[in-house]
């Protein structure tokens, strides 16, 4: 039995290579090129993200540098003037005081303005991923539901199979189940 059962099944291979082969191979390729799509654009959308923000800490690296440089010049300055003016030490360290605060307070607020560009930045970025992953899963879907309108109904494939059946063998057809 297991011989006679062998043959069949390779015609009905044969048949369904040949009813729906082509479909298939096309259905296939059509996948193989979206998910190298999709891939090549992640990537590069994984590139483009982390060249960004390379980018931004840089510039948020050479920003710090520059307060701390334009800190440590003053400094230097306060030190030096102090040497200088010891007669007037009591008078001047007031104003030292106030200077030295307001100092701590605009690089207080040139930090708080860098790391709110970084989060603004960040946040453009992260919207800007999810808008391109968003448009990415809208093609998909529809490609699989432009593939899904192709596909064939089993039950009427079914049907025409036992139609054939029944005009090939002149037996009547089983009754579905």
């Amino acid at each position: 039995m297991a011989a006679k059962d062998t043959p069949n099944a390779n015609n009905l291979d044969k048949v369904r290579d040949l009813l729906f082969g082509e479909q298939s191979r096309a259905a296939d390729k059509r996948f193989a090129r979206l998910e190298t799509k999709l891939s090549k654009e992640t990537e590069a959308l994984r590139a483009d993200i982390l060249k960004r923000l390379d980018s931004l800490e840089q510039y948020t690296k050479k920003e710090l540098e520059a307060l701390g440089a334009r800190v440590s010049d003053h400094q230097a300055d306060t030190a030096e003037m102090e040497k200088e003016v010891d007669a007037e030490l009591a008078a001047l360290a007031k104003d030292l005081d106030k200077c030295a605060a307001a100092l701590s307070d605009e690089q207080h607020k040139a930090t708080a303005e860098l790391r709110k560009q970084l989060l603004a930045q960040t946040k453009t970025l992260r919207d800007e991923l999810s808008a391109r992953t968003d448009e990415l899963s809208e093609e998909v879907d529809a490609e699989f539901e432009e593939l899904r309108d192709i596909h064939v109904d089993r039950a009427a494939l079914s049907a025409l199979f036992a139609d054939i059946a029944v005009k090939l063998g002149g037996k009547k057809p089983p009754a579905p189940k």
